[in-house]
């Protein structure tokens, strides 16, 4: 049941990943146009490896749903994370301030946070190729689906969340504490 969570988790990470990029010319164009601002590749070779990425992760996901190929699905998708960790790692450490485009349109620019996330999805394809056994049945089906929905869906919205819940910005010239009353 846990592998078949972590694959679960992976797929709809991956695959939400994957439509978000693929899903128009407009939206493959802008991930392409990330990764050149990025300086992750050069402006020549931008679109095939936008493209190649895209493509990658909905190979991968798909390779998670099918149990004949959900075990080799693990390892693809360990290795795809591992490269775009190391794609985010260089980006936060040049100290770029440029949003991530790994679902689509955002405007927190990659740091910490994105690591953070692609550590724990490596984590999550270990403990899932660690965790490998047959197939279960019955309700370890349905929790496992279920928790690796819900797990996959707190992934996808990990940035979002953050932005939720975090303080919000001063406003312009706002540099001294303000009293709650007016005088």
């Amino acid at each position: 049941m846990i592998a078949l969570a972590c694959e679960v988790v992976l797929a709809v990470v991956l695959g939400t990943a994957a439509v978000s990029k693929l899903r128009g010319p407009a939206a493959l164009r802008e991930f392409r146009d990330s990764l050149v601002g990025m300086r992750l590749v050069p402006r020549r070779a931008a679109g095939p490896v936008a493209a190649a990425v895209g493509l990658g992760e909905a190979v991968v996901a798909v390779a998670l749903c099918v149990p004949v190929t959900a075990g080799a699905g693990l390892v693809a998708a360990g290795i795809e994370l591992a490269v775009l960790t190391a794609g985010v790692g260089l980006v936060v450490r040049r100290g770029s301030a440029l949003p991530c485009r790994c679902f689509g349109p955002a405007r927190r620019p990659l740091g910490r946070l994105h690591l953070v996330r692609n550590g724990a999805l490596l984590a999550v394809a270990a403990l899932g190729l660690v965790s490998r056994q047959p197939v279960p049945e019955g309700p370890a089906v349905v929790i496992g689906v279920a928790a690796g929905v819900v797990v996959g869906v707190i992934g996808v919205a990990a940035e979002g969340l953050v932005e939720l819940f975090a303080p919000l910005p001063a406003p312009a010239g706002a540099d001294r504490p303000r009293s709650a009353y007016p005088r």
